[in-house]
């Protein structure tokens, strides 16, 4: 399931927003920031769906891809205008994984967007 938020900017920084994103190719002004959530249910499944929200989409928010921590890269290949960062909810310490991985969030966003973005750090798997 999909779930799309738009956010439109007041008048007063439209313009400031307009000079610093550029030209979006997709046809959005540059007063919206177009959102999304998506429970992925495995990335590996859904990859040509996440392409596809890429497409229309500035921010791509992803639950449950499922992801081991040493897949994470697979994140940065989605899309060559996405930058991302995401979390594996899977322990590997132990080194053995019993049944399919599960859990993991990610965000995926327009490069244009990356100096209004800040990644901010967290042991907490869950968030």
């Amino acid at each position: 399931m999909v779930s799309s938020y738009i956010v439109t900017s007041n008048r007063n920084n439209s313009n400031r927003i307009a000079k610093q994103l550029g030209s979006l190719s997709y046809g959005a002004t540059a007063s919206d920031l177009r959102i999304c959530t998506f429970n992925c249910q495995s990335l590996k499944n859904s990859i040509i769906d996440i392409k596809n929200l890429c497409d229309t989409r500035d921010i791509v928010l992803l639950q449950e891809h499922w992801l081991l921590p040493f897949e994470l890269g697979i994140l940065s290949e989605i899309s060559n205008e996405f930058l991302a960062f995401g979390v594996s909810a899977v322990d590997v310490s132990s080194g053995i994984i019993k049944g399919r991985p599960y859990g993991g969030t990610a965000v995926i966003h327009r490069k244009q967007l990356a100096r209004f973005i800040s990644v901010v750090n967290s042991c907490e798997p869950r968030l």
